[in-house]
């Protein structure tokens, strides 16, 4: 009874120690805001979605969004951190409401926004003492869940000189997919691309397209881009000027036909500034209140609409190609023609922890066997991983260059050189010299044959022989039976017990993952572009091999079942 009745006098007191904290973080030591930053923002917007062609395909979606549109400068500097962490720059996005970090953007690594994009701009030949203030639109991560952030534009700025307000330097419009991969796309007002924007825009391009977004359209073909400068020259001198985004992305196929649309615009509601105080606190859990699932549900709704696609308007799927590399021109699904080199990749998935432990297998063997027969072994990757370089120099050189972020989980799940030769351009590989290759991936003259080598290519043999199933084609003389015992590079003595036992695991989950995807499509009625399923593989390198197009896809570039 006495702690109820000593209630009422407990609760003014703690709400003064509220307000004296609040307080406190309010007016208490904060970092020094950058001088002449851009203001920031938490932007409500609204994205709209419409695609045209196949006809019988039409579908048309709108869903609101919540973007932050921040000063980079401001950001890293710490002078829009809010207090109760309600926003926060950089850390772990577990211990923040709304957060941004450097990792999750432009080029690995935990380098500064401005320090990526000054090597991404030099790439285009601009230089970094050129760059001024940056704006910066994107979704941020809620409560620790950073979704798919379909699009983040940047806004680069003239450094400011003599009292002149900076111009626009340059646009990037930085693309993510589903697969954890980006890609960006650098425009530039003097761009050869650029032309007369549509009505309501300040700029135009048409760029053509590398960058594998949607699994309901190939990769060729251009985007028309239109969007506005959301700081024109003269701004400053425009009373209570508040800034908005505007973005008008039209997808062509090759043939210039309209497939898709999307827009991207700030509003309706007004743009909530980022100043460290209550006031923005509360603002920004007000907005949350508003759209609470916003930020969740951009996957739930990009899920659902594929659905709709696949399911009811008869899509089919594009397979996940390899991000772009110097195989993607000569492959199904090619990326368009970009001479100015307006595409970048940036970041794409790890390599697995099975390919890891493949490539240190693999290395080790492949160590001895250079020294055995006096060749230096020498793979370069596109995939952004370390050239591998075995052997001393000797009287032969094996180059390889791939692109297939599975080289060495492949080189060891095929049974023999000749098979992994005949399915290279399918996996995005090249060898200088065959001859040399089967050579050095040769079976051993004494193998080991204890159970692990036996269940080993017994797998082998079982997935190979599933993919024999979908080819009409028999395999040509030159590539040995798959009957009986065919011994493996890996059954060699170069390699111990645990060696081969980490093979006999990498094949088997190699052979797992392929299995799986074919099970789970089939469980879901799921179907790719006809020909290009991933258990086709062989089937499409015996058809190349007699000289048929298996790469050819309708000029639209999406393909109604």
């Amino acid at each position: 009874m006495a702690s109820f009745l000593s209630l009422p006098l407990l609760l003014p007191l703690g709400l003064s120690a509220l307000t004296a904290h609040l307080l406190v973080l309010t007016l208490g030591p904060r970092p020094k805001s950058q001088q002449d930053a851009l203001p920031s923002y938490l932007v409500p917007s609204i994205a709209t979605h419409g695609r045209l062609l196949p006809a019988s395909s039409r579908n048309a979606f709108s869903y609101p969004c919540l973007y932050l549109a921040v000063d980079i400068d401001s950001l890293a500097s710490g002078c829009l951190d809010l207090p109760f962490r309600v926003i926060h720059y950089g850390g772990s996005p577990f211990f923040k409401i709304l957060g941004l970090r450097a990792e999750s953007y432009l080029t690995k690594g935990s380098e500064t926004y401005r320090e990526k994009l000054e090597k991404l701009l030099g790439k285009h030949g601009i230089a970094k003492e050129r760059m001024g203030k940056v704006w910066m639109t994107t979704m941020p991560s809620l409560l620790g869940y950073e979704g798919d952030n379909p699009l983040t534009t940047w806004y680069i700025y003239e450094k400011v000189t003599e009292g002149k307000e900076g111009e626009l330097l340059a646009i990037v419009l930085e693309v993510h997919n589903a697969f954890g991969e980006s890609h960006s796309y650098t425009l530039t007002p003097d761009s050869p691309l650029r032309h007369e924007p549509a009505k309501g825009y300040d700029f135009g391009f048409t760029i053509p397209r590398s960058f594998h977004v949607s699994p309901f359209n190939s990769r060729d073909g251009y985007y028309r881009v239109d969007i506005i400068n959301p700081f024109p020259v003269g701004h400053t001198k425009i009373p209570f000027f508040v800034p908005n985004f505007k973005v008008f992305l039209r997808m062509l196929s090759s043939d210039n036909q309209i497939k898709f649309m999307a827009t991207l615009i700030s509003g309706p509601s007004s743009p909530l500034r980022l100043e460290r105080g209550i006031k923005s606190v509360a603002d920004v859990l007000w907005a949350l209140t508003k759209w609470p699932g916003t930020l969740f549900l951009v996957r739930a709704r990009t899920n659902w609409q594929a659905y709709v696609l696949h399911y009811r308007k008869n899509l089919a799927l594009y397979p996940r190609p390899e991000p772009i590399n110097s195989f993607s021109a000569d492959l199904f699904n090619p990326t368009e023609k970009d001479e100015q080199g307006v595409g970048v990749p940036l970041q794409r998935p790890p390599i697995t922890s099975i390919e890891e432990k493949a490539q240190e297998v693999v290395c080790k063997w492949a160590t001895g066997r250079a020294e055995e027969l006096g060749v230096r072994l020498k793979i370069e990757f596109e995939d952004g991983r370390d050239k591998v370089e075995l052997g001393h120099q000797g009287k032969e050189t094996l180059n390889i260059r791939t692109a297939d972020s599975d080289f060495f989980n492949d080189l060891l799940i095929t049974p023999s050189p000749q098979h992994f030769l005949a399915l290279a351009h399918e996996r995005y590989t090249a060898v200088s010299d065959p001859l040399l290759f089967e050579q050095f991936f040769s079976a051993p003259i004494a193998p080991q044959a204890d159970w692990v080598s036996r269940s080993t290519n017994a797998i082998r043999r079982r997935y190979f022989v599933h993919l024999y199933s979908y080819s009409r084609l028999p395999p040509p003389p030159s590539i040995p039976p798959i009957e009986g015992q065919l011994f493996h590079f890996s059954d060699s003595s170069f390699l111990s017990f645990w060696e081969r036992f980490t093979v006999l695991r990498a094949v088997f989950w190699t052979w797992y993952g392929h299995n799986e995807l074919e099970w789970i499509f089939g469980f879901l009625r799921g179907a790719f572009v006809p020909g290009q399923e991933d258990w086709t593989v062989w089937d499409r390198a015996m058809r190349r091999s007699w000289g048929e197009d298996v790469d050819a896809a309708e000029v639209l570039g999406t393909i109604s079942l």
